[in-house]
């Protein structure tokens, strides 16, 4: 039989095997758990940005598909918003929804209560308004690139690529292999592709 030795008894086998139990947490210095409780709130923080930049590239997609274009009654062609416009319809959406995201986050953890966010809220919000900018200098490119008749056409394929790589980074970032994130970011690509090519083509009819 091997020796006896108290501290054995004392540690259950559980928590001597890093189950995540509270006890195996007694085991760590302040400063590991402080890492460990910072890396959790940058991943989280991340999560959220990439949440931000996708709902938004989905929202404005959305938006854009809604904008009047075509030809009315009279067979006159129908030209919905271009070059200034367009750009502060992305810029005012994309920027009011990750405020208003912010807000309404404020309210639901501090109420009405008066006093500064966490640093770590304080992140989340800046990281947010950064996904938001993101998207609206993203799809403002095809506003500068390209001439007033094709612009609104040109922007729903640059969501669509936006959202087929944020959900290639975010397949990744839970785990899976470059191959099955790669697969779920093209077949996000071709959904947002077959909503702008379906925008294009009811705006020439």
């Amino acid at each position: 039989m091997g020796e006896f030795r108290p501290r054995d008894r004392c540690v259950p086998k559980f928590a001597r095997a890093g189950t995540g139990d509270p006890t195996n947490e007694q085991r760590m210095t302040p400063e590991q758990l402080e890492l460990d409780a910072d890396a959790a709130e940058r991943r989280r923080i991340w999560r959220d940005a990439m949440a931000m930049v996708l709902y938004l590239s989905i929202v404005l997609l959305a938006e854009l598909a809604a904008l009047p274009t075509g030809h009315d009654d009279a067979d006159e062609p129908v030209q919905g918003p271009v070059g200034r416009e367009l750009a502060a319809i992305l810029w005012g959406t994309a920027i009011g929804l990750a405020l208003a995201h912010w807000f309404a986050f404020r309210l639901a953890t501090q109420g009405l209560r008066r006093g500064p966010l966490g640093k770590w809220d304080r992140l989340q919000a800046l990281s947010e308004l950064a996904g938001a900018a993101f998207v609206a200098a993203m799809a403002s490119v095809s506003v500068l690139l390209f001439p007033d008749d094709i612009e609104q056409q040109a922007v729903p394929f640059v969501l669509a690529m936006i959202i087929g790589g944020v959900v290639y980074l975010v397949e990744r970032g839970s785990g899976r292999s470059r191959a099955t994130s790669l697969v779920f970011g093209v077949m996000a690509l071709v959904l947002g592709l077959t909503v702008a090519t379906l925008k294009s083509v009811l705006s020439t009819h």
